[in-house]
């Protein structure tokens, strides 16, 4: 399990729950977990990719 990057950075018991671990989700804060942009940037270059491919 990971902890979320806020509950990291304050130190905080991060119960790893998705999109939004249980402490951030009663706050009604962002949360979001390390390498998360990571992935979506590898989903975009993975769709660039297939279109590369299809019109090739």
């Amino acid at each position: 399990m990971q902890a979320c990057n806020q509950c990291r950075q304050r130190r905080h018991r991060c119960d790893g729950g998705r999109p939004q671990c249980g402490r951030y989700n009663t706050l009604r804060n962002s949360c979001d977990y390390p390498g998360a942009a990571g992935l979506r940037r590898h989903a975009g270059i993975e769709a660039k990719l297939k279109d590369l491919r299809e019109n090739t």
